[in-house]
C-alpha cells in the first residue's frame, strides 16, 4: 500500500509559499488572528507594530475553574535559510520572547497579567538541525517557548479553520492542488474491494507509437509506393490537396512534394483561366451550346418518326396477315436506331442512303402517301441538318478552351526515400532503446517517429482518395515493435502525448503514477484532470455561442472546486498563457468524448492558444475519432510472457510467493495466458487466485467470476451470508442496471436514478421494494456498485465492467436490436465482449439491409472479429471485406478479386 504523504506535502508546499509572501503584519492579522480565534479562544488582539515588545498577538483563553490563560505569540519571517546568520538572528529573538515572561502584559478590561504560553510563529519551516541547535534556548524556568512553523500552521488551519486555506491562494495556486484520492486508481481499488491505493509494481508493457490511425508498426514491415503518374485535379480538388496534403507534406519533409512548386502550378492555371474566360473563348462556347441545341432538336424529331414507325410496325403484326412491306419498314426503324445510337456516324449514313435506293422509298412514299415512308425520307433530309450542324460544331469544339485542370506529379522517388530513411532509424532506435544504449536522444526520436507517422497520416487519411497517391505493401520482417522503456521517460521530453491502449491496459494508472511522481518535485507544475468524472458535472450547451476551449477551462475550474465563472475563466486564461512549464494531464478522453464530442476541439485550440504547455491525455484505442487527436500516441502494448509473469511475482512477492508461482504454471502455454496480458486483467487474476477461484478461460468469464464473487459466492466459501436476496437476483439487477446506464451514455448516476431505472425495466420482474434492496446490496456489502465522492454517483467502478455487464443483457434479451450500436464508439466494448461469447455473422447481414451500407459498422465488426476463435476470425473478415466491396463508392484496387466467391466460403463455414 502507498501512503499520499508526497501529494500532501506538494499541496502543503503551496500554503506555506502563500504565507510567506504575506508580510510579517499581515501573517499576524489575516491568518494567526483567524486561526486562534477558530481554536476557541476567547479574544484576540492584534498589538503588533513599533512598540510590540516581543508579541504581535495576545490571546485569551478561559478555563473553567482556574480563569484565563493568557498566549503571546510573536511572528517572524524566519526560518528560510536556517544557516549560521538565522540561528543568530533566531537566538536574539528568544531571547527577547524569554523575556515576555517577566513582562505582565495589559488587557483590555486594564488589568495586567503575566503570559502563561509564549509562542513563536514563523510561515517558514524551521529544521530539525535548527531546533535541536536552540533547544535549550527554548526554556526559561519552568516554562518553554514553543513553536510554530509553517507545516504546524497549516495542520492547525485545517483542523479549526480550514476555509482559511481557501483564502490564502489565488486561482492559480488553487489549480496546483491536488486531491490525493484522485491520483489512486478509484476504478482498481473497487474492482478489488480495497479501501486504499495499489503499490507500484514498478512493472510496465512495451510502448508502441502511432499518429491518426498510422500504427509505428507499419515502419517495420511495410515498402511504400508514391504515385508516379500525373494525375489530374479540378481548381477546388487542387486547393484541398494543396491545403491538407501538400503544405503540411513540406513543412514535415523539409521540401514540397511535387515537382513544381504551388507558386508554378497557381501561375500555369491563371493563365489557362485567363485565356479560357477571354470573350473569343466565351463566343466559341455560346455557338457550341446552340449548335447542341439545334443537334438536340433535330435529333428529337428523328426519334419521334423512329416512334411513328414504331407504331406502324406493331399494327402491322396486330393485323396478322402477310405484308410484303413490313421486312421494309423494320430495315427502316433499325437503320434510324443505328444512326442515332451513333450520333450519325458517316458510314451509317451511307448504309441509310444505299437502303434508300435498293428499296425504292421514293417511289414507295409516291404510292404509299399516308404511310411512314414519306417521314422516313423527312428523317433523311433531317440528317443531313444533323451532320452539317455536328461538323459544326466539332470545328467549333477544336478551336474551344475547355476550363483548366491542374496537373500534378508527386517527387515520389524522393520521397520514397525519405520514408525509407525514417524507417531505418526507427527501426535502430527501438534498437538501441530497448538496449539501453546511451547514445539515443529520446526527444530527437520522439520527433523523427512523429514526423514519420504524419507523412504517412497525411498521405493517407488527409486525401480524397488515399490509394490514389501511396501504397503499403506489407512484407516480412524480423523486427519486432516495441520499446521497452518507462513511459515516464517520453513524457519528461516535453511532447504532447496521447497514451491510447485498449480496456484495462494501464492507461489511467500509468498517468496518475505519473503525477505522483512529479508531486514529489517541488519545482514541477502539472494539473490533473479525471475527464469522465467532471464531464457530467457541467453543462454543454451545444451552440455557436459556446467555445469548445471554453468548456475544457469549466472542466478544470469543476474540477479544482472553483466556480466556473466569466471571471475565474478569464483569470485562468492569464494564467495558461503565463506558463511555460505546466503539464496539463487530462485523463478519460474516450468516455468524455460521448458525451461531449467538442472535447478533442476544445483540447486542440487549448493546445493552439497555450503552445508552451505540455498535454498528456488517455484514450482508448479502438475510436473513431483517432485521426483528429493532433499528439504524438504511444499505444501501451499488452503485457509479454516475462512482464506477465514478472507482474505476478511481484503481486505475490509480499504475500504468497508460492501461490504467485501456482498462478504461473497454471497458465504457461495455455490460452489464457493470452487473455489477461492487460494490468486489469492481470490484476483480477491474481485476485482471484488470492480468494481461491479457480483460473478462467476468457475476459468475459474473469469478469463474470468477479461478478459471481461479489454478489456472494465469496460469502459462500467463508460460510457466511451478508445479503438478504439471492446471488441470481443481484447478478441480474446488476445486468439490468449496467445496461439501462449505458443506454443512456452514463457511466455512472444518482442512487434513487438507479432504482427508478431498475423499478422500471420490465425485464426485472420484482417489487419497488426488493429493486431497492438490490441496489443498497450491490452497494454493500456487494461492492459492485461505487460511490464516487465527488460526483455522489454511484458507478461500477472500472467502464470494463459496466461493459461486461452490458454484453450479459445483449446474450440473455434477444430482444435488444444490435444493429444501431455497431456504429457508435460507445457500444464498441460492450459488442466485443458479447462477441466472445457469440457468433455474430448475421449482424454483418442485417447491418447492411438496414443501412444499405457497411462503412459506418466497419471499426466495430472488425474488432469483434478479434474476440472470436482464431480459426472463425478469417472467415469473419472474409465476410466483412466481402461487403465492404459491394458497398458504393468503395475504391478498390484492379488485382482485387471482386467476384462473389467470399459469399459462398462463409456459407461453407458457417
Amino acid at each position: 500500500m502507498k501512503n499520499n504523504d508526497n501529494e500532501n506535502d506538494s499541496n502543503l508546499n503551496l500554503y506555506l509559499k502563500a504565507m510567506q509572501e504575506l508580510k510579517e503584519d499581515d501573517f499576524s492579522k489575516n491568518v494567526l488572528k483567524p486561526l486562534f480565534e477558530a481554536m476557541s479562544f476567547s479574544r484576540v488582539d492584534f498589538v503588533g507594530g513599533p512598540y510590540e515588545y516581543g508579541k504581535d498577538l495576545v490571546a485569551l483563553h478561559e478555563i473553567p475553574l482556574k480563569g484565563t490563560s493568557v498566549y503571546a505569540i510573536q511572528s517572524k519571517k524566519i526560518g528560510e535559510k536556517s544557516n549560521t546568520s538565522e540561528k543568530g538572528i533566531l537566538s536574539d529573538l528568544i531571547v527577547q520572547l524569554r523575556q515576555c515572561f517577566s513582562k505582565k502584559i495589559k488587557l483590555h478590561n486594564g488589568s495586567e497579567q503575566l503570559p502563561d504560553h509564549v509562542y513563536l510563529a514563523t510561515p517558514f519551516q524551521i529544521s530539525q538541525r535548527l531546533l535541536a541547535e536552540i533547544h535549550e534556548q527554548l526554556c526559561w524556568n519552568d516554562k518553554r517557548i514553543e513553536i510554530l512553523d509553517g507545516p504546524k500552521v497549516i495542520e492547525l488551519i485545517r483542523e479549526f479553520k480550514p476555509l482559511l486555506l481557501e483564502k490564502l491562494l489565488s486561482l492559480s495556486d488553487k489549480l496546483q492542488l491536488h486531491d490525493c484520492e484522485q491520483l489512486n486508481n478509484l476504478e482498481l481499488i473497487s474492482a478489488l474491494n480495497q479501501k486504499n491505493s495499489i503499490d507500484e509494481l514498478n512493472c510496465y508493457s512495451d510502448l508502441a507509437f502511432f499518429m491518426g490511425t498510422i500504427d509505428s508498426n507499419v515502419l517495420l514491415d511495410s515498402t511504400f509506393a508514391i504515385k508516379k503518374e500525373r494525375f489530374i485535379l479540378t481548381k477546388g480538388s487542387w486547393d484541398l490537396m494543396n491545403k491538407e496534403v501538400c503544405r503540411p507534406l513540406e513543412k514535415l519533409l523539409g521540401f514540397y512534394p511535387l515537382t513544381q512548386s504551388s507558386h508554378e502550378i497557381e501561375e500555369h492555371y491563371n493563365k489557362e483561366l485567363v485565356k479560357y474566360k477571354s470573350k473569343e473563348n466565351q463566343k466559341i462556347k455560346t455557338d457550341i451550346t446552340q449548335a447542341e441545341q439545334l443537334i438536340a432538336t433535330n435529333t428529337q424529331a428523328i426519334r419521334s418518326i423512329m416512334s411513328s414507325i414504331d407504331s406502324s410496325i406493331n399494327g402491322m403484326i396486330s393485323q396478322k396477315t402477310d405484308n410484303a412491306l413490313l421486312p421494309i419498314v423494320i430495315e427502316s426503324l433499325n437503320l434510324l436506331k443505328s444512326l442515332v445510337s451513333s450520333s450519325f456516324d458517316e458510314i451509317d449514313v451511307i448504309k441509310l442512303d444505299v437502303f434508300i435506293i435498293e428499296s425504292r422509298i421514293a417511289k414507295l412514299a409516291e404510292q404509299y402517301k399516308q404511310s411512314i415512308f414519306p417521314s422516313f425520307l423527312e428523317a433523311r433530309k433531317i440528317i443531313d441538318s444533323i451532320v452539317t450542324q455536328k461538323n459544326a460544331y466539332l470545328a467549333l469544339k477544336s478551336e474551344y478552351l475547355e476550363e483548366p485542370q491542374i496537373s500534378l506529379t508527386f517527387l515520389h522517388e524522393k520521397i520514397e526515400r525519405w520514408i525509407e530513411n525514417k524507417c531505418k532509424a526507427y527501426k535502430q532506435g527501438i534498437k538501441d532503446i530497448n538496449n539501453h544504449s546511451d547514445s539515443v536522444d529520446v526527444v530527437l526520436f520522439l520527433s523523427d517517429t512523429q514526423k514519420t507517422l504524419n507523412v504517412l497520416d497525411v498521405f493517407i487519411n488527409k486525401t480524397e482518395d488515399s490509394k490514389k497517391y501511396i501504397s503499403v505493401n506489407k512484407r516480412l520482417s524480423g523486427c519486432c515493435d516495441g520499446l521497452s522503456i518507462s513511459p515516464f521517460e517520453l513524457f519528461d521530453s516535453k511532447y504532447d502525448i496521447a497514451v491510447f491502449g485498449g480496456a484495462g491496459a494501464g492507461k489511467t494508472t500509468t498517468l496518475q503514477m505519473y503525477v505522483r511522481k512529479l508531486l514529489k518535485d517541488p519545482f514541477s507544475k502539472v494539473i490533473y484532470i479525471a475527464l469522465n468524472r467532471y464531464i457530467n458535472k457541467i453543462n454543454v450547451v451545444l451552440d455557436d455561442k459556446v467555445k469548445h476551449y471554453d468548456v475544457l477551462l469549466s472542466i478544470i475550474l469543476t474540477a479544482k472546486n472553483l466556480e466556473s465563472n466569466p471571471e475565474n475563466i478569464l483569470s485562468v486564461k492569464n494564467y495558461f498563457s503565463e506558463e511555460d512549464k505546466l503539464k496539463l494531464v487530462l485523463d478519460g478522453l474516450d468516455e468524455a468524448y460521448t458525451k461531449y464530442p467538442g472535447i478533442i476541439d476544445a483540447i486542440n485550440e487549448f493546445k493552439t492558444k497555450h503552445p508552451s504547455i505540455q498535454i498528456l491525455i488517455s484514450s482508448r484505442d479502438c475510436v473513431s475519432y483517432l485521426s483528429k487527436v493532433s499528439f504524438l500516441g504511444i499505444t501501451l502494448l499488452p503485457f509479454s510472457e516475462p512482464q506477465l509473469y514478472k507482474f505476478i511475482r511481484s503481486w505475490f512477492q509480499n504475500k504468497d510467493v508460492a501461490l504467485g508461482e501456482r498462478v504461473i504454471d497454471s497458465i504457461i502455454g495455455k490460452d489464457v495466458a493470452e487473455i489477461v496480458k492487460t494490468p486489469l486483467l492481470a490484476t483480477l487474476l491474481c485476485d482471484l487466485a488470492e480468494k481461491g477461484i479457480d483460473i478462467p478461460r476468457s475476459e468475459s468469464e474473469i469478469f463474470t467470476k468477479r461478478l459471481e464473487l461479489f454478489c456472494g459466492v465469496y460469502d459462500t466459501y467463508k460460510d457466511i451470508r451478508r445479503t438478504t436476496l439471492s446471488q441470481s437476483i443481484l447478478q441480474k439487477a446488476a445486468i439490468k442496471i449496467a445496461y439501462s446506464l449505458h443506454s443512456r451514455n452514463l457511466r455512472s448516476a444518482q442512487k434513487n436514478d438507479i432504482i427508478k431505472y431498475l423499478t422500471n425495466d420490465t425485464g426485472f420482474s420484482y417489487d419497488k421494494n426488493t429493486c431497492i434492496t438490490a441496489v443498497e446490496e450491490l452497494i454493500d456489502p456487494c461492492n459492485i456498485l461505487v460511490l464516487d465522492t465527488i460526483s455522489g454517483t454511484y458507478s461500477f467502478g472500472h467502464l470494463r465492467y459496466q461493459e461486461h455487464l452490458t454484453s450479459l443483457e445483449f446474450l440473455y434479451n434477444r430482444s435488444i436490436e444490435l444493429v444501431s450500436y455497431l456504429k457508435n464508439d460507445w457500444w464498441r466494448g460492450a459488442l466485443c465482449l458479447y462477441a466472445q461469447n457469440c457468433e455474430f455473422s448475421s449482424l454483418i447481414e442485417e447491418f447492411t439491409m438496414k443501412y444499405h451500407n457497411i462503412g459506418p459498422a466497419l471499426i466495430t465488426l472488425r474488432e469483434m472479429a478479434k474476440y472470436r476463435p482464431i480459426k472463425e476470425q478469417n472467415n469473419i473478415l472474409s465476410l466483412i471485406n466481402g461487403y465492404e466491396r459491394s458497398d458504393d463508392g468503395f475504391y478498390h484496387e484492379s488485382d482485387w478479386d471482386m467476384d462473389d466467391s467470399w459469399r459462398e466460403n462463409f456459407r461453407s463455414y458457417k
